[in-house]
């Protein structure tokens, strides 16, 4: 008779991370490795320098420093589309747990006017 013991929180962990899972980094040092290739990149472009200024490309700029752009703008992008549902979620779910509260409606008001 064999026993099977319960998955670990930890294995649980790495399943959901593909890039722990493959490399066995942690999220804090994969944020940090980005960090560092971000700088390094950065040099890079600016080491590069511009290019002749033409009619597709009136700035003059690389093709390394384009592409960053277009990764940071697509970024910033994303993170504006995920802030206002997960303040909305913050707020329903803030109300949701209020139902205790005797003035609930009175501080839900005050809440929603706060973040708008």
């Amino acid at each position: 008779m064999s026993t099977s013991t319960p998955p670990s929180s930890t294995a649980a962990t790495r399943q959901r991370n593909p890039l722990r899972a493959i490399l066995g980094i942690s999220f804090g040092w994969q944020v940090l490795i980005g960090l560092v290739l971000g700088i390094i990149l950065g040099l890079v472009a600016a080491q590069i320098g511009p290019v002749a200024e033409t009619d597709a490309n009136p700035d003059g700029a690389n093709w390394l420093t384009t592409g960053l752009d277009t990764i940071g703008t697509i970024f910033v992008t994303l993170l504006k589309a995920l802030v206002p549902p997960l303040i909305f979620l913050a707020i329903v779910t803030s109300i949701a747990n209020l139902r205790n509260v005797t003035n609930a409606a009175r501080l839900a008001w005050k809440t929603l006017l706060w973040f708008a």
